[in-house]
């Protein structure tokens, strides 16, 4: 798990095991998903990006993802450095 100023990166392998991520995020309270004009997107709490297929699984509007490295930032604010964990 990773986390800057602004944002907390959890992440999975598959859509299966995002899936049981999501639920388990519910599970302790956050709001997953609503309906905005018959459209599913994302809450103001969470949203699941998958770098392969360009950003965000549905609408979010509070996420800038960057094609160039496959990275999210929070919107309004600059995209910083990118930390990756030591092995």
């Amino acid at each position: 798990m990773w986390h800057d100023d602004h944002l907390f990166r959890d992440g999975a392998m598959s859509p299966h095991d995002m899936g049981i991520l999501i639920d388990r995020w519910s599970a302790m309270g956050f709001d997953v998903a609503v309906g905005r004009d018959g459209e599913k997107t994302w809450s103001d709490d969470m949203c699941v990006c998958e770098a392969l297929a360009g950003g965000p699984t549905a609408p979010c509007d509070w996420i800038v993802f960057d094609p160039n490295n496959g990275s999210v930032y929070l919107k309004g604010t600059e995209h910083g450095e990118i930390v990756v964990p030591k092995r």
